[in-house]
């Protein structure tokens, strides 16, 4: 016979055999071959009610949905905003990820010793032409985008 000792969940936390065991621990509850085999099988997505296995789903602890909802504000950092089209025709988007702001403050500080054209490379792969005319204008936009992230 197989036994389980079960949380205050329900969820099995030990097994055992009494062809294995001599000491079963009381409290423990008999479970059949079935049983044991899809506790195994499913670890810690099986528990038991009134003695009957059923799916356990296990609820997201705060720091697993802090570190999800942190990866889609990551992911919609990375893609960005639409900034004119590309050559292709096709919608340039601007990313506006912490090292394309280090990127716009390089810029920026480039720009103040010498005013020729330059390119901005940004972390999703986007190049931008940029004069320090239409950077005056595009800055600001860049900076209002990036702050829609930490309000």
């Amino acid at each position: 016979m197989k036994f389980a000792v079960l949380d205050v969940l329900g969820l099995p936390v030990a097994f055992y055999d009494n062809s294995i065991h001599k000491e079963i621990p009381i409290g423990a509850i008999e479970i059949t071959e079935a049983q044991w085999l899809e506790c195994i099988n499913n670890q810690g997505t099986r528990k038991f009610v009134d003695r009957v296995l059923v799916e356990y789903v296990p609820q997201k602890t705060q720091v697993q949905l802090d570190n999800e909802m942190a990866q889609v504000r990551d992911d919609a950092m990375l893609q960005g905003f639409i900034y004119g089209t590309n050559i292709d025709g096709t919608d340039r988007y601007i990313s506006v990820t912490k090292d394309d702001g280090d990127g716009m403050v390089q810029v920026k500080m480039g720009f103040d010793l010498d005013p020729s054209p330059t390119v901005i490379h940004f972390k999703n792969g986007s190049n931008l032409p940029m004069t320090i005319e239409e950077f005056a204008t595009f800055a600001p936009l860049f900076v209002a985008e990036r702050k829609k992230f930490f309000v």
